[in-house]
């Protein structure tokens, strides 16, 4: 009976502001991102035509990037979508997906010190889902 009661309070808790913000905020700059790759990926030759105008003589962007930029964005919003519905592995996938995404982001344009700005929205998405870990593990 305790673990019935236990269950039902647990599917009635809500989540925190602090994951609601920064998933709305996750969710609006991923969709962006991919129609921003799907835009590059249509118009890849203009693309860089445009770059090259604006004085980047050393990038050009592959269809490999942009893809390997799709794939992330796509399931960077699944992942958050998941965490949204309280489900654990949203958070593994996120937490999965910000690796890799250090990982690519280090290969394609080489090791950055600003790299690291860039991933404390999601260490403190981390830390928010963290101080709210009995919504996630205690199903």
């Amino acid at each position: 009976m305790k673990k019935l009661v236990k269950c039902i309070n647990t599917n009635k808790e809500k989540l925190s502001l602090g994951i609601k913000i920064l998933s709305g905020y996750f969710i609006l700059l991923t969709a962006y991102s991919i129609f921003a790759s799907v835009m590059q990926l249509i118009n890849l030759e203009e693309y860089n035509k445009f770059l090259l105008e604006q004085g980047y003589s050393q990038v050009e962007i592959t269809s490999g990037q942009v893809m390997v930029s799709l794939s992330i964005g796509i399931l960077l919003l699944i992942s958050v979508i998941l965490i949204l519905l309280k489900k654990v592995i949203g958070v593994y996938l996120f937490i999965g997906i910000q690796l890799i995404n250090i990982i690519a982001s280090i290969i394609i344009n080489g090791f950055n010190p600003n790299l690291i700005f860039g991933f404390i929205l999601p260490a403190l998405l981390v830390y928010f889902i963290y101080r709210q870990k009995d919504i996630y593990l205690n199903k």
